[in-house]
């Protein structure tokens, strides 16, 4: 398992002010607990991962008081063709984060339970792999940020889960 880190000297004010986003998206975002951001690509600034809406559909059925940091109007997803569940780039508040790891875990559990269940063919088949990058907010403000990115096999998500807490905590 390879986690990439980064420190980041960035604060929720910052984050946000440099996306144009209404004043209502972006209050609501300040004051959620987990925000899905966008890829940010050139030519399409609000572009998501797919699968973000159902990301955020799933939080919100968790309880999880989520935001989405696009306007409706301009919310766009990128989807690529292949067996990879990319959850693209999640910013996370440190209080909520053991919580938070473990629904998105349970997330892709539903995502890929049908890799455990599905017959064995005489071709070799690849698990689903999983791309996501998850940035936590320290809400007191004492430490930097920290980024994470993960790509792998998404059933390891449980491991890279508790190694993700381990670096916030050690960070």
């Amino acid at each position: 398992m390879e986690l990439n880190t980064y420190t980041l000297s960035l604060d929720l004010q910052t984050i946000f002010g440099g996306m144009h986003l209404s004043e209502q998206v972006r209050t609501s975002s300040l004051n959620a607990d987990v925000v899905i951001l966008p890829l940010g690509r050139k030519d399409a600034p609000c572009a998501f991962a797919k699968g973000a809406s159902e990301l955020y559909q799933y939080l919100q059925e968790q309880n999880v008081n989520v935001e989405i940091a696009c306007d409706d109007d301009n919310y766009q997803e990128i989807e690529l063709n292949s067996k990879v569940l990319r959850l693209g780039k999640v910013l996370l508040k440190d209080v909520v984060l053991p919580v938070t790891l473990g629904v998105i875990g349970n997330f892709i559990y539903d995502a890929i339970k049908d890799d455990n269940q599905a017959e064995p063919v005489v071709e070799f088949v690849s698990p689903t792999e999983l791309n996501i990058e998850i940035v936590i907010v320290d809400t007191l403000g004492t430490r930097e940020s920290l980024s994470i990115e993960y790509s792998g096999d998404a059933k390891d998500f449980p491991e890279v889960a508790n190694e993700i807490e381990k670096l916030w905590n050690e960070h």
